[in-house]
């Protein structure tokens, strides 16, 4: 059996969603939701070819609108795209 090691970026963006929590499903049920593993490739992605904040918050809009139909309050969404692109601007 093989064992696969996961990158940094995406366990740093695995905690990040968590902390984040969108769904309120960590709040709800006290464990970690792999609910958020389809958005990790996804905004790594993003990061790597854009540094404009309105393209991460548009895609975050669209997967919690559309996939999660859950509506955050969109302050919130701003801040965690804020949040997403600092760290990746400064991670090593």
């Amino acid at each position: 059996m093989t064992v696969q090691h996961e990158s940094t970026d995406v366990i740093e963006v695995r905690h990040m969603l968590s902390d984040w929590d969108p769904l309120g499903y960590y709040a709800a049920n006290g464990i970690y939701p792999d609910e958020y593993e389809p958005l990790i490739q996804p905004i790594l992605t993003r990061l790597s070819h854009t540094t404009k904040r309105d393209d991460i918050v548009a895609y975050l809009d669209h997967e919690l609108h559309d996939h999660f139909g859950k509506y955050p309050d969109e302050t919130l969404v701003v801040e965690f795209a804020d949040r997403l692109l600092h760290w990746y601007a400064e991670r090593g």
